[in-house]
């Protein structure tokens, strides 16, 4: 059996995941989906937040396309000949270029194996202005795309919305266009025809850097990288639970800069579990998902400045601690000290084991 591949691009915060999940409802009865997401960091919170809804394969910790597609290709091997799926939905990260997915996906052995069928991007209404004309990932996203899914029309502001649309409209070569409310489109357009995809050459990506993991004791780990022009920074907080009505407080006074973007899932006692994500300054969104077997897990993505001076950062007052993230100094020092508020408040929203 052949299986259908999906791709659903988009950059960072455009809500893919969001409309992955909502595609998977209208999932026929007599097909069986799969998902394959990649995530920039390392946690893993897509496949944590989907894990309940679909068979998932995770790849965390960089683009699919790193390492000659080597992971990317294991993985989707893996996952074709355990679930035998009628359709995959790949999810790349915001900052891959799916121009080299597709160079993947059309060699030996992937190439017999699978019927690349449409590929959409989810186009942020409230982003877009800023991206269009920044990032040549972003551009190769929407060139090699056969469908544009207009999305978060509701955080964009007045007109922004209908500017997206036309821009959608008008793009060329002529793309499918589709409107979403809150990622949900008809899953119709998976099976789109295709249109001609032109493939955009980078101007100069920055390379992945290492990954450092720390551990932080109490059942903590702290996950640091760099890629594509971004700084990272994560934690695996294993048993570690919650407080919801922490969670909202604390959460709302750290959507400030200098966070470009976030996203975590917390597990609670007794309250669920939450699904936490939110970009920059904008309001945080905090979710209710099925419950999960796993531990609670964040991801900070920062804009990383391009140069070369270090700060060192002491020793912080919090339970666990927090070497030097080799920031540059002034702007980036604003960083180290989100970063600080951010542990901290990890540790006032916990919950004590006695709790």
């Amino acid at each position: 059996m052949v299986a259908r591949v999906n791709i659903i691009c988009g950059p960072l915060g455009s809500g893919k995941s969001t409309a992955i999940l909502a595609m998977l409802q209208q999932q026929p009865k007599d097909e069986t989906w799969a998902v394959l997401v990649n995530e920039i960091g390392d946690v893993g919170i897509d496949g944590v937040a989907m894990g309940r809804e679909v068979f998932v394969r995770e790849l965390a910790g960089g683009c699919m396309c790193c390492a000659n597609g080597l992971p990317f290709r294991v993985a989707l091997t893996e996952l074709l000949r355990r679930k035998r799926p009628d359709r995959v939905l790949v999810e790349p990260s915001g900052l891959g270029r799916i121009s080299e997915i597709f160079k993947l996906l059309r060699e030996a052995p992937l190439a017999t194996a699978i019927n690349l069928a449409a590929t959409i991007c989810v186009v942020p209404a409230d982003k877009h202005d800023a991206l269009w004309g920044a990032s040549d990932v972003y551009a190769d996203q929407l060139y090699g795309a056969d469908a544009l899914v207009v999305n978060r029309r509701d955080t964009a502001v007045p007109d922004a919305a209908a500017a997206v649309e036309g821009f959608c409209r008008a793009f060329y070569p002529p793309k499918h266009v589709a409107l979403a409310t809150r990622g949900r489109f008809d899953a119709k357009l998976l099976d789109a025809t295709p249109t001609d995809r032109v493939i955009v050459e980078p101007t100069g990506l920055v390379p992945a850097g290492g990954t450092t993991r720390v551990d932080c004791g109490d059942g903590a780990t702290r996950i640091e990288s760099e890629r594509e022009g971004r700084r990272l920074v994560g934690w695996l907080l294993r048993g570690w639970r919650f407080d919801r009505k922490r969670l909202e407080n604390g959460l709302a006074a750290l959507a400030t800069p200098p966070l470009d973007r976030a996203k975590a899932v917390f597990l609670t006692r007794g309250q669920g579990v939450f699904l936490a994500h939110w970009w920059g300054t904008a309001a945080v969104d905090l979710s209710t998902i099925p419950a999960v077997a796993g531990d609670s897990r964040v991801q900070l993505i920062f804009e990383q400045q391009d140069d070369t001076q270090s700060a060192t950062h002491g020793t912080s007052a919090v339970p666990f601690s927090f070497p030097s993230l080799r920031l540059s100094a002034t702007a980036n020092q604003e960083r180290l000290d989100y970063v600080e508020r951010f542990q901290s408040f990890l540790h006032d929203a916990r919950l004590s084991k006695g709790n």
